[in-house]
């Protein structure tokens, strides 16, 4: 038995294995008794895994055609229900608000130009540059359908009230006094039931021929500008997506899953074979993309539909300015916006082609967000707990917050001078690795008189700048450690603390005492080294030092002398003298001889 992983699977093992083999066993009745005979009598037949199966056997893939219950299930004509979802679901009626289909037609134009001029169109500049020559092609073409309004400014500029893109009408339109958005709604909505209700009786793929209509004007009315509307190419194709999706959601949603099937490519499908679909003007897209139906206004049975702006202008300006490119036909608020961006941030008006941090939705086409500014209501954490806004969010329940510690006043020299305070919670000097000032003297003590100078008493310590040299350790600190009051007793080092713990250290040998082992000299020879040298040597009186300091310590024992490892123990230097030596032994002998 192959494993089935889903749902879907064991829905389809079901349908196409089990089910036909129980109908088939219903069907025959001496089978069905001979298998019921069996039952009885035998045991059933022991348990296997599917697992344990050496039939290895995969379900089939999604299937990529529907079946013929499922197209019968979509071939069923769009229910009064079904129509009422496709108007307030799925936003047919925004797709015909200008607002809407000029931000759709920017988003094609924007890619159009990048695919042109990137250089151009790079940094905080080249995006407001977007912004402009977008709203200039559109501005061109629907100047050729006839919908252009000229009450328009330029979406996101921000400069005047008729850039305010979300209050733009139709030039049919009547421009009402206040926003009174039911009846807009209540308009669209009854637009798009037109629309449908001209699609009723048609079946699934088919499609009914539009009647050529001529462009808008000056003088067009109401009905014939929404007439336009409703039977151009780009909202036909939605119109007829969108049945498609009502269509394949009859199926349920397992059911759906196991089928490998698209209804926009479905309906592209429809629009080829019909020859209604258009593949020109691929700027922008890459290989293989499918395209959009955005930007098709004429069908081909009517008049040429305006072709989208020539990009030559764009793509052979060297300069990355669109003022310096030829051949475009700029008017004179598009010269002076671009100029306007060119200039420094100071110079032009406040949120010049900025979107404000507060407002809903995204950024238009050439927008930039606004960067925040701080508020001068704004506190900054000073380093205490208690002073950090989110502190109470993060301090515990059963834990109290900490008691307020009260400043301490540093006492000064000069009480005019205004006292400084030390900030709450903040560690002492001496924890912070100094000693603390000694405290000064109660105001009633008596001060101490220092003794009078003595002739015979040896002179006083002149205090030198820097380290004294051969100065015994810690002389020079114990008068100041016995008069500083005794700092806070810390505990110790976790390095003393094991050092503590290990045994006490061993006793340093002795010195190695002098060998006195003689070397071996000529008697005459140490008899006349001896004599050499003076008979007493008189040591010198240690130098004082200046200032009448005392005298300093002795040099202690140093190390032990090298021995020579081929002669005596110790080795002894010769001094040289001045009177002459007798001649050794061997001279004797050799002149005896």
């Amino acid at each position: 038995m192959p494993p089935y992983f889903d749902q879907a699977q064991i829905h389809a093992a079901l349908r196409n294995q089990a089910i036909p083999t129980l109908e088939a066993l219903a069907a025959n009745e001496d089978v069905r008794n001979h298998l019921l005979r069996r039952f009885d009598r035998s045991d059933p037949p022991p348990y296997v895994s599917s697992t344990e199966s050496s039939l290895h056997e995969m379900s089939p893939p999604r299937e990529s055609r529907l079946p013929e219950d499922v197209l019968e299930i979509m071939e069923r004509p769009i229910t009064d229900e079904e129509r009422n979802l496709m108007v307030f679901s799925y936003g047919l009626g925004s797709d015909l608000a200008p607002n809407y289909m000029y931000l759709r037609e920017a988003k094609r134009e924007i890619r159009r130009l990048i695919h042109a001029g990137r250089r151009m169109f790079s940094y905080k500049k080249g995006g407001r540059r977007e912004g402009v020559m977008a709203r200039h092609n559109i501005k061109h073409r629907w100047e050729k359908l006839g919908i252009w309004n000229p009450a328009w400014g330029f979406p996101g500029r921000n400069v005047t009230p008729e850039d305010a893109i979300f209050k733009w009408k139709w030039p049919w339109q009547q421009q009402n006094s206040g926003d009174d958005f039911i009846s807009e709604d209540a308009e669209v909505q009854q637009l798009v039931r037109r629309a449908l209700q001209l699609r009723q009786n048609l079946r699934r793929g088919e499609h009914a021929p539009v009647i050529p209509r001529s462009h808008p004007g000056p003088d067009t009315s109401a009905s014939e500008g929404e007439s336009f509307l409703i039977s151009r190419p780009w909202f036909l194709f939605l119109v007829e997506l969108t049945e498609e999706k009502i269509r394949f959601d009859r199926i349920d949603w397992d059911e759906r899953r196991r089928y490998n099937y698209n209804p926009r490519t479905q309906v592209i499908k429809w629009w080829k074979e019909r020859g209604d679909w258009r593949e020109e003007n691929r700027e922008g897209w890459s290989e293989g993309e499918p395209t959009d139906p955005w930007g098709y206004w004429k069908w081909r049975h009517e008049s040429p539909s305006p072709e989208p702006e020539d990009m030559t202008p764009i793509a052979n300006n060297v300069n990355g300015n669109p003022l310096d490119a030829e051949g475009m036909d700029f008017t004179p608020s598009e010269i002076d916006d671009l100029e306007m961006i060119e200039r420094a941030t100071p110079e032009q008006p406040e949120m010049f082609w900025t979107k404000p941090i507060d407002e809903y939705g995204g950024t238009l086409p050439g927008q930039m967000l606004e960067r925040p500014k701080p508020s001068k209501d704004t506190t900054f954490w000073t380093g205490e707990p208690s002073a950090n806004p989110l502190f109470p969010l993060f301090r515990s329940v059963d834990r109290p917050p900490p008691p307020a510690a009260e400043p301490e006043v540093v006492p000064e020299e000069n009480d005019e001078a205004p006292k400084r305070t030390r900030r709450p919670g903040r560690p002492p000097r001496a924890v912070r690795g100094r000693p603390p000032p000694p405290p000064p003297p109660p105001p009633g003590a008596e001060e101490e008189v220092p003794p009078e100078e003595d002739d015979s008493a040896p002179p006083k310590k002149i205090k030198r700048a820097g380290r004294p040299r051969n100065a015994v350790p810690g002389a020079a600190s114990a008068a100041a450690a016995a008069a500083a009051p005794p700092p806070p007793q810390n505990p110790p080092r976790r390095s003393a603390r094991i050092a503590g713990m290990k045994r006490a250290a061993e006793q340093q040998s002795p010195l190695p005492a002098a060998s006195n082992k003689k070397a071996k000299t000529d008697k005459q020879s140490r008899a006349a080294a001896s004599a050499a040298q003076p008979a007493t040597r008189t040591k010198a009186k240690p130098r004082a030092p200046r200032g009448g300091a005392a005298a300093q310590p002795k040099r202690g024992p140093g190390r032990p002398k090298k021995q020579d490892p081929k002669g005596p123990s110790t080795v002894t230097k010769r001094k040289p003298t001045t009177d002459l030596a007798p001649p050794p032994k061997s001279a004797k002998r050799k002149r005896a001889r």
